[in-house]
């Protein structure tokens, strides 16, 4: 089975438990973070984005999704909001 393939299943699998636990919890911010992190890994940027806005709602100061949700939009090439994220 090829590397790419293995990191999809992966993925698709830790996906799978997030939405588990947000089902029980809707607002879990570790449960969000963890999504958001792997929709980022799986480049599915604006579901990431959500998922880091979401928390940066819930708890604005959570450093390291701010600093996440600054790397997905330099991912996108979407500099400016980039440099506007990041303290």
């Amino acid at each position: 089975m090829s590397q790419n393939i293995c990191f999809q299943r992966k993925n698709e699998k830790a996906l799978s438990d997030f939405e588990e636990a947000l089902h029980y919890i809707s607002d879990d911010i570790f449960a969000i973070l963890g999504r958001g992190e792997t929709y980022r890994l799986m480049e599915r940027y604006q579901e990431a984005l959500a998922d880091f806005d979401r928390a940066i709602a819930l708890d604005e100061s959570e450093n390291w999704v701010i600093a996440r949700r600054g790397e997905t939009y330099r991912l996108m090439e979407r500099y400016q909001e980039s440099d506007r994220t990041l303290p």
